[in-house]
């Protein structure tokens, strides 16, 4: 079994790139807020700068309790930096509060969102061709 080749880690922000399906990785942990939103879009486009040919980008919000308007400013700037480049940008996992605001808000169409890592990851069979 191959170990992801870690990229980034600090307190909040683990980043991973796992090459079997040249996915990055991004798992967060806290609140999603104006103090960290920011350093997580940075970290997740130096590792796509690292890794320039990523088939997509899986974002594991599992422990991300809030989500504030700078929290969701970083998540649509990625996401629309990533369908411009035609890599998809994926949401798994979200707690129940940082979900009813994106679909209050109805932000939640632009986001693909998935309910577990298994069904965000990129199926190999298939090519963005």
């Amino acid at each position: 079994m191959h170990t992801p080749d870690r990229l980034a880690r600090d307190e909040v922000t683990q980043i991973a790139f796992l090459p079997a399906h040249q996915t990055l990785f991004v798992h967060f942990t806290g609140d999603l807020t104006v103090a960290h939103a920011s350093g997580m879009r940075n970290a997740v486009r130096a590792a796509w700068q690292a890794n320039p040919t990523l088939a997509a980008i899986l974002v594991d919000l599992q422990e991300v309790r809030h989500l504030d308007s700078s929290g969701v400013g970083a998540l649509l700037e990625l996401t629309s930096q990533a369908k411009r480049a035609g890599v998809p940008f994926r949401l798994c996992r979200l707690q129940d509060s940082p979900r009813r605001l994106l679909h209050r808000t109805g932000l939640a169409s632009l986001f693909e969102i998935y309910a577990d890592l298994e069904a965000g990851q990129p199926n190999p069979y298939l090519t963005n061709s």
